[in-house]
């Protein structure tokens, strides 16, 4: 769907390490290049994507915001709060991915052996989390293609790197609604079973379930939940790989109001 309007453009993490800062400079050069060749990008971030994305825009200059056409936020986490209660909370989410979490972010980097017990912990419970997501279902070639490289990241990618994308999810602040993180078009989507992953107490949750607030950091976003025609298959957080069917109706009809506005009015 996306291709129908341009080319596709995507930052691939190393695997074997991860820096805030490495990121924030491609995502710069590239919307510097594609500035030069006159194109005014959509930018999608997804799940922990979107933090890392907010936090790039929440420091850039209005020079960089000009150049970016809109937004798009999928199942966005802005900070660790979203995936971990606080202590006294007890109900609710889903406790293996807490409590690996949590036990992830206080490991000591310099401990190469607990670090790595507790990074095999956390590829068996994004393992079984992907699984519980297949379940019962036709897979086509397209799809077990799509799960064999999940797989084989899930697998593959060696402790350092797991640590860092963890440690930089930490870092990241959740944004005061005191100021605009980006003033141009925004499109989020959240799942409908997007508590099955964020915890109830989730930050990110709580501001766009309120429109007062969302629209002070987003002044032009629309929030819509993401449904399957299935009651029996809601849709998870993310999943974009089973429910693209459902994502891709929303996006392709806010995008197409976003690049052809003359067309839909006419209509």
């Amino acid at each position: 769907m996306l291709r129908r309007h341009g080319s596709i453009y995507y930052i691939n993490y190393p695997r074997n390490g991860f820096c805030r800062e490495m990121l924030a400079a491609q995502l710069g050069d590239l919307l510097h290049d594609l500035k030069r060749k006159g194109q005014k990008p959509m930018v999608m971030g997804i799940s922990f994507g979107c933090g890392l994305l907010l936090d790039y825009l929440a420091a850039a200059p209005e020079a960089i915001h000009e150049r970016v056409r809109g937004i798009l936020l999928i199942s966005p986490v802005i900070c660790t709060d979203d995936l971990i209660r606080p202590v006294h909370e007890k109900q609710g989410g889903i406790r293996f991915l807490e409590s690996n979490l949590k036990k992830l972010l206080a490991a000591n980097p310099e401990r190469q052996e607990e670090l790595e017990k507790h990074i095999e912990r956390s590829r068996r419970c994004f393992q079984a989390l992907f699984n519980s997501g297949a379940e019962n279902r036709s897979l086509g070639v397209r799809h077990l293609a799509i799960r064999s490289k999940i797989m084989d990241v899930i697998n593959k990618t060696p402790c350092r790197g797991g640590f860092e994308r963890m440690a930089a999810l930490r870092e990241l602040s959740f944004p005061s609604i005191n100021n605009s993180v980006f003033a141009g078009p925004v499109l989020t989507l959240l799942a409908e079973n997007e508590l099955d992953i964020l915890v109830p107490s989730s930050p990110t949750m709580r501001l766009f379930r309120d429109q007062q607030s969302y629209t002070r950091l987003f002044p032009r976003c629309p929030v819509r939940t993401v449904r399957s025609a299935d009651p029996l298959d809601g849709v998870a957080h993310a999943s974009m790989i089973f429910h693209h069917q459902a994502y891709n109706e929303l996006i392709d009809g806010w995008y197409s109001k976003l690049l052809y506005p003359r067309l839909q009015l006419a209509v």
